[in-house]
C-alpha cells in the first residue's frame, strides 16, 4: 500500500471496486464518471440522477512518514501532517460531491487499510466526527459494506415504492375499465329486458294476425251474394 503514489491509487480503487461491485448491479455503479460537478472515483446511482459519490484518492505520505519514524518527536510531527491532510481532504470531497443538485447530501472517504482508519478514529475521533457533520463519512474496507447494504436498502425500498406506484396506478387504470363494462352492460340488460318484455305481446300480436287472416281466408263469398 505505501508503494509509489500512482500505484497506491490503484490499489484503492480496485478495492473499492471490488466491494461495489458485490452489492451493487452493474446498471447502479459508475467509475471515474464525470457526473458535472467532478470526477468521482466511483459513485453509485441512488435515484434518477442523484448520486453517491465515493473518494479512494486517501492521502498517505505523511501516515508512511509517521509509520517509519523512529522517534516520538518524528512521530507527533507526521501525525499532525497526516491529520491535516486528511482534513484537508474531507474538506475537497465536501465541496465537490456533498449536497450537490445531482448528488446526495453525503459522500464517502474510503480509506484503504482497516489499520489507517482504526487508528485515526482511535487516536483522534473528533476528525471522523468533524467529517460526517459535514457530509463526509470515513469508511475503511471492513466499514463500508455495512454501509454500501444500508444504501441498497434505501435504493430497493424506492423500487418497491415505485413499483407499487405503477401496481396501483394500473389497478386504477382497470377500475375505470369495470366501471366502463358495467355501465354498457347494465344497458345492453335494458334492452334484453325491455326485448324479454315484449317477446309475449309479439306473440299475441302474431297469434291476432294469424287468426285475423284465417277468418278472412274461410269467409263465404257464396253465402254473401245470396
Amino acid at each position: 500500500m505505501f508503494q509509489i503514489k500512482q500505484a497506491r491509487a490503484k490499489f484503492g480503487e480496485l478495492q473499492l471496486e471490488m466491494l461495489l461491485k458485490d452489492v451493487f448491479p452493474s446498471k447502479r455503479l459508475d467509475f471515474q464518471k464525470n457526473i458535472g460537478v467532478g470526477i468521482p472515483d466511483a459513485c453509485i446511482l441512488v435515484e434518477e440522477s442523484r448520486y453517491l459519490c465515493i473518494d479512494s484518492k486517501f492521502p498517505l505520505e505523511n501516515f508512511k512518514k509517521y509509520s517509519e519514524a523512529e522517534n516520538a518527536e518524528e512521530k507527533s510531527k507526521y501525525w499532525n501532517e497526516f491529520l491535516r491532510d486528511v482534513r484537508k481532504h474531507i474538506e475537497e470531497i465536501r465541496g465537490k460531491y456533498v449536497g450537490k443538485e445531482n448528488t446526495l447530501d453525503f459522500a464517502f472517504m474510503f480509506v484503504p487499510s482497516d489499520v489507517i482508519f482504526y487508528h485515526i478514529v482511535s487516536e483522534s475521533p473528533e476528525i471522523a466526527v468533524e467529517a460526517s457533520k459535514s457530509g463526509v463519512i470515513l469508511a475503511s474496507p471492513s466499514v463500508l459494506p455495512a454501509y454500501l447494504n444500508l444504501v441498497s436498502a434505501r435504493i430497493k425500498a424506492e423500487e418497491i415504492s415505485e413499483k407499487a406506484e405503477e401496481i396501483q396506478r394500473k389497478i386504477d387504470l382497470m377500475g375505470g375499465y369495470i366501471d366502463e363494462l358495467g355501465s354498457r352492460l347494465e344497458t345492453l340488460f335494458r334492452h334484453i329486458n325491455n326485448a324479454y318484455n315484449n317477446v309475449s305481446r309479439v306473440q299475441q300480436s302474431y297469434t291476432d294476425l294469424k287468426g285475423y287472416y284465417s277468418t278472412i281466408s274461410n269467409f263465404d263469398v257464396a253465402g254473401v251474394e245470396e
